[in-house]
């Protein structure tokens, strides 16, 4: 069984971030009032249940910035989000997926990008 903990987080992220670790979301609120104007709470899932890949595939991220190229890099994490599915903001797209390789990503991440464009009107 996974456990959260709450991290609570204090300093300028140029400067580099320091945090401290609670059991609870009380225990994190509590120190609030100690940090400073960037301080936040974050959640972290201490074991998560990691994905299992399909038979050859590793994760990667496709990466397009529209008008600019796109490129595709092997992902070390796995987030909340479904492999597969597509984020964009500001023409910017973000597909993290399962691929044999580098080519494999970008065309599977080109495609995803195509018809994520194509069901919402945007021209490509």
């Amino acid at each position: 069984m996974s456990k959260t903990i709450y991290i609570l987080t204090h300093g300028h992220p140029d400067s580099g971030l320091r945090a401290v670790a609670f059991s609870t979301r009380e225990g994190a609120e509590a120190a609030v009032p100690f940090g400073d104007e960037y301080s936040e709470i974050m959640e972290l899932v201490l074991d998560p249940v990691l994905p299992v890949a399909p038979e050859g595939h590793s994760f990667w991220r496709y990466c397009n910035d529209v008008g600019q190229g796109e490129w595709a890099s092997p992902c070390s994490y796995f987030d909340d989000a479904s492999p597969g599915q597509v984020s964009c903001e500001d023409g910017f797209y973000l597909v993290d997926l399962w691929a044999r390789d580098k080519g494999h990503a970008l065309e599977e991440g080109r495609w995803r990008m195509e018809a994520f464009m194509k069901m919402n009107g945007e021209p490509a």
